[in-house]
């Protein structure tokens, strides 16, 4: 609003309507900025999520395995559930020069970045020059443990554990529910497998370690899955948990 971008009312918005298929960063334009000299991704960014070293080098920008210190190339971590601050604080990074992004959701058509509380501008904008391809949309958020999109899934997903959990409704049942009812294109246990549940539950762990908020707490259902390496059951005839005994319910 402070910057007059009311969408197709005023020409550009979230995207650019003299050409509908390239959106601008909420922060700006990322064609602007000057690419990095050099980044260096976090070794578990590295290790995890291998799309964004592709990315990178597409956009023919030098990967170093060494941290860059202010004003010599960019630090790149990928938190999943914990804040940028918190992360590059972690890795000893200086948060001058420290960029987080979201790698869970990977897609061709959006990239979300997050800085830390002391990140520069500028080393927001060469981010988003280095991780924006042809056509896609650069967003950038305040600092924020687990971004929006962790934070929504991973609460979702544990809400529909928490259900099956305490016997309310059979899991095939729960999505079905919520497919018909919220019009979501996966259930929320089909989303969670999507995913995988050690993933899911990473994030909420840290959610809840960093803010202490009890929402966060992962159904026990879900902590089971995940340390027997099981998926959630979610297809329709799913029973009901049978290892929930009225005294676990209790406990949980």
């Amino acid at each position: 609003m402070e910057s007059g971008l009311f969408g197709r009312k005023t020409g550009a918005g979230l995207y650019d309507y003299g050409d509908a298929s390239s959106p601008v960063s909420d922060k700006g334009r990322p064609g602007g900025a000057s690419l990095p000299k050099a980044v260096h991704l976090a070794p578990s960014a590295n290790t995890r999520f291998p799309w964004i070293a592709e990315r990178l080098a597409a956009a023919g920008v030098a990967v170093t395995a060494t941290p860059c210190s202010e004003g010599c190339g960019l630090n790149l971590v990928a938190p999943v559930g914990c804040d940028a601050t918190e992360t590059a604080t972690s890795l000893g990074l200086p948060l001058g020069n420290a960029v987080a992004f979201d790698p869970v959701i990977p897609t061709p058509g959006e990239v979300t970045l997050m800085a830390t509380i002391a990140t520069r501008p500028k080393a927001v904008a060469a981010a988003a020059k280095a991780l924006s391809t042809e056509g896609s949309a650069v967003s950038v958020i305040e600092d924020s443990p687990g971004y929006a999109v962790q934070r929504v899934i991973a609460t979702i997903v544990n809400i529909a554990c928490e259900i099956a959990q305490q016997r309310i409704a059979a899991p095939g049942d729960i999505d079905i529910a919520v497919g018909l009812g919220l019009n979501y294109p996966q259930g929320p246990l089909a989303l969670g497998d999507h995913h995988g549940p050690t993933l899911i539950l990473e994030i909420l762990d840290a959610l809840h370690a960093r803010t202490g908020d009890p929402s966060f707490r992962a159904s026990l259902w879900l902590r089971h899955r995940a340390e027997a390496g099981l998926s959630p059951p979610h297809t329709a005839g799913s029973p009901l948990p049978a290892e929930n005994t009225p005294a676990e319910q209790e406990t949980a």
